[in-house]
């Protein structure tokens, strides 16, 4: 009689082995595992786990088949188990609940416990919003049984902080001072040592009223009525408040900052964030002015719970630190949907105005019989080609060893093949688009595909085009070609959009061919690589910026092919099917970072706001008047 026949449970661990050469044997323990009788389960799923790694597997069975059953045996028991003990043990308490039941009893010592003593700032993301987010919603609450002038939930943590003052040498006022001080101060906890000069130590934890009284007297905070009176204090160490205090005291923030949350409040805004250009358009925000102080507008990396060294790096890697900039090679991953080396670099020239090497290069390099191009003579091109065919045939050593007139020739043979003035339009162009003037709107999309030779269109150049070829005169004529002319009512951003879509449909046609000579561009992308200072779009730019996002913010299989493709332990083809299979995962990963950075700034206004600055450290920044022109809220 067989197993499949007499097991009327799970069997001990060892007895799987043979069972899990068999689907049928795996399908068996699964069904066994979910009956009533789980016995031995723990120990049937730490042994498939040893034989998935590998391990244990007895001789003359398929090991390929029982390792693949043996992973699926785990995932699948792993599973039953958690489903088990959910159903077993007690549903506990959510924060709500916890605080819910505070507020009922009017409990101060469990409310001291569920705030804690650290800064919610340290905390873990999605803690802190939860705790501060169920703090605000209930502070009416909270303050009708805790006053504000409770020691043990608002108070300074000053363990580490001091005053100091020195003497002047010649002060006639000083012990006047020092005893007005120690009258002042006389019912507070502050301690007060005039063995040399003036030192005033803290405990551990001040109380509101005390921190307020000792800046006054200090002077730290207001000024000497008179100048004898005058006494100059310096802090030594810092003080920090506690956690409730940071949430409810907003005495200390500007009325500026105060009028433009008011306002924010007031249109009631949501989260729109959704999309790769969302994405683009936050991190342009943030390097504009005014968001240059600290980390606090850098998405949160996923590692290390995005502590502060971590965030800093996510933030230096992709913007560049002290200057920070937007490179083409970063922009044109938020502008394409699938990784493709010729269609980024077609769009990262296009985000930069510099061109890339056309893909037709190498046909003129690689032909035997060279002619005449834009200019460049027969000679002159026969050159190129020696030199070419000196660099072993590869496009990046032959053009790093250009000089001098060959140089100059190659930059001219290039512009002549990808055009030179790709914001002017020829004459042949200026008849096309004039020829779409009064045409049915939904045949425009199939015109432009069909005369540019492209497969897909941005669905408002169209539109966009449609209304500018109403005006009577939609075309200027300057020197190289024609322009056109922004018709009265339309948006400059709109004009932008509308040259910025035709740029891309004119260079359609040269992507023909052209992954081979790209994907030998990527031999530069080794250990310690550098993206150009410039931002001009690469392939291995490309990769480096899909690496950096992968690494911070979505930890996909590609970080690890490309880690090994830099130490050359990986092939190029690898390393772009790689960057293909991952390439949406990576994006859609860093959107959803710049959506939760985008409802921690909703939740925490005031924090964000008070975090401008411009040069003269004012807090005029309009922050969310531009994150709703930026399309990344919206509001009433």
């Amino acid at each position: 009689m067989s197993w499949v026949s007499i097991l009327k449970g799970l069997p001990k661990p060892d007895a799987i082995v043979g069972m899990l050469s068999q689907d049928a044997g795996l399908e068996l323990l699964v069904s066994q595992a979910n009956g009533d009788n789980k016995k031995n389960i723990i120990g049937v799923r730490n042994k498939a786990k040893e034989l998935a790694s590998g391990k244990g597997i007895t001789e003359g069975l398929d090991e390929k088949t029982v390792q693949s059953n043996a992973e699926k045996l785990v995932t699948k028991l792993e599973k039953i188990i958690a489903d088990s003990n959910s159903k077993t043990q007690p549903k506990k308490p959510t924060l709500e609940d916890k605080l819910n039941t505070i507020i009922e009893n009017k409990d101060k010592k469990g409310l001291v416990a569920l705030v804690g003593n650290k800064a919610y700032r340290n905390m873990p993301s999605k803690t802190r919003k939860e705790k501060v987010s169920l703090l605000k919603k209930n502070k009416s609450a909270i303050l009708d049984f805790i006053d504000m002038n409770d020691k043990d939930l608002f108070y300074y943590v000053t363990n580490e902080f001091s005053l100091v003052a020195s003497k002047p040498i010649s002060d006639d006022d000083w012990d006047d001072k020092v005893s007005n001080i120690r009258s002042q101060l006389s019912d507070t906890e502050i301690n007060i040592d005039v063995t040399d000069g003036i030192r005033l130590t803290f405990p551990d934890k001040t109380s509101v009223s005390d921190m307020k009284l000792v800046l006054e007297v200090s002077q730290i905070k207001g000024k000497a009525e008179k100048k004898k009176d005058l006494i100059i204090f310096k802090k030594s160490g810092k003080f920090s408040k506690s956690p409730l205090l940071e949430l409810y005291n907003d005495s200390e923030i500007p009325l500026q900052i105060k009028t433009k949350v008011k306002d924010a409040e007031k249109k009631n805004y949501t989260n729109t964030v959704s999309s790769p250009e969302h994405a683009l358009a936050y991190l342009e925000m943030t390097i504009s002015r005014g968001y240059k102080k600290g980390m606090r507008f850098t998405p949160k990396p996923k590692i290390q719970q995005g502590n502060a060294k971590v965030t800093k790096n996510a933030n230096t890697l992709l913007l560049g630190g002290e200057t920070p900039s937007l490179s083409s090679s970063l922009r044109s991953l938020f502008k394409t949907s699938t990784f493709d080396l010729g269609k980024l670099m077609q769009q990262g020239s296009v985000e930069s105005d510099i061109r890339y090497n056309s893909p037709r290069l190498l046909a003129v390099l690689e032909g035997e019989e060279p002619v005449a191009i834009g200019g460049v003579g027969k000679s002159e091109i026969t050159k190129l080609q020696e030199i070419y065919n000196n660099s072993r045939r590869n496009l990046t050593a032959f053009i790093k060893k250009l000089r001098g007139k060959p140089l100059s020739d190659f930059t001219k043979l290039n512009n002549a093949l990808i055009q030179t003035k790709p914001n002017l339009f020829t004459e042949e162009e200026k008849t096309f688009m004039e020829g779409l003037s009064g045409v049915n709107p939904r045949a425009i999309p199939s015109r432009l595909m069909e005369y540019y030779n492209a497969e897909t269109i941005d669905e408002r150049l169209p539109v966009l085009l449609e209304g500018i070829l109403r005006t009577s005169s939609p075309f200027k004529e300057i020197t190289g070609g024609y322009k056109f002319m922004t018709p009265a009512g339309m948006k400059h951003q709109d004009m932008r959009d509308l040259v910025h879509g035709l740029k891309i449909l004119r260079q359609a046609d040269e992507v023909q061919d052209m992954s081979v000579s790209l994907e030998q561009t990527l031999q530069d992308y080794t250990t310690g690589y550098k993206p150009p200072v410039s931002g001009t779009p690469t392939p291995s730019g490309m990769i480096h910026y899909l690496y950096i996002l992968d690494f911070y913010y979505a930890r996909t299989p590609f970080r690890s092919v490309a880690a090994k493709f830099k130490r050359g332990e990986s092939s190029s083809e690898e390393l772009i099917k790689s960057a293909k299979d991952n390439f949406s995962q990576i994006i859609s990963s860093f959107v959803d970072s710049v959506k939760i950075k985008v409802d921690d700034i909703l939740e925490n206004k005031e924090e964000y706001q008070d975090s401008l600055s411009l040069g003269n450290e004012s807090k005029a920044y309009l922050l969310f008047d531009k994150l709703e022109e930026k399309g990344l809220i919206g509001g009433n």
